[in-house]
């Protein structure tokens, strides 16, 4: 498995659901779930509990097996 954090922008952009760093705006930050919008916004879709976070995610890696 690869344990490595990359640039969001190297992620995939098919649909794939990815492992994502969101950074809080009271300091650190937080993971989800995360794909590329098919709906044509060119954005994150972020999988969270509560209000979805304002700011995109930063770095990605693969969901683990």
């Amino acid at each position: 498995m690869d344990d490595e954090w990359r640039p969001i922008e190297s992620a995939p952009k098919d649909g794939t659901v990815i492992l994502a760093i969101v950074p809080n705006p009271t300091g650190g930050f937080w993971w989800m779930l995360a794909e590329w919008d098919r709906h044509g916004r060119e954005t994150w879709s972020c999988y969270w509990d509560g209000d979805p976070p304002r700011d995109q995610p930063t770095y990605w890696r693969p969901l683990p097996t």
